[in-house]
């Protein structure tokens, strides 16, 4: 599977520097976070479900949002609304992959399940 990395010159962005990518994506560094606008995505995955401490999912306003902590105090925050649309996509001290068809994929930071998502 070939998935999109994040570039390197993304890490290295100063704050309120933007870097777009050729396959659509957009990183830009505000208040100290990296922050990503990324191409349609259509699903969200786990690759290793050992590394979840807790997931916890709520339902309001007509939304279903998934709040995931690692085992590494990494966290992932998804929301899709009714009709299937991811509204929300937020992660933090974890490791996260999007392949071409639009899927992402999480895990904790270093993991080596990601990586075997990337091959």
């Amino acid at each position: 599977m070939n998935e999109h990395a994040l570039p390197s010159q993304a890490h290295r962005l100063a704050e309120g520097e933007t870097h777009a990518t050729d396959w659509g994506a957009r990183f830009t560094r505000t208040g100290g976070e990296l922050v990503a606008e990324l191409p349609q995505i259509t699903s969200v995955g786990l690759c290793n479900l050992c590394e979840v401490y807790s997931h916890e999912v709520v339902h309001v306003a007509g939304m279903a949002s998934h709040h995931v902590c690692f085992l590494d105090g990494g966290e992932l925050r998804f929301a899709y609304n009714e009709r299937g649309e991811l509204v929300e996509l937020y992660a933090r001290g974890a490791a996260v992959a999007i392949g071409k068809e639009g899927r992402v994929m999480a895990a904790m930071a270093g993991s080596t399940a990601l990586r075997e998502f990337r091959d």
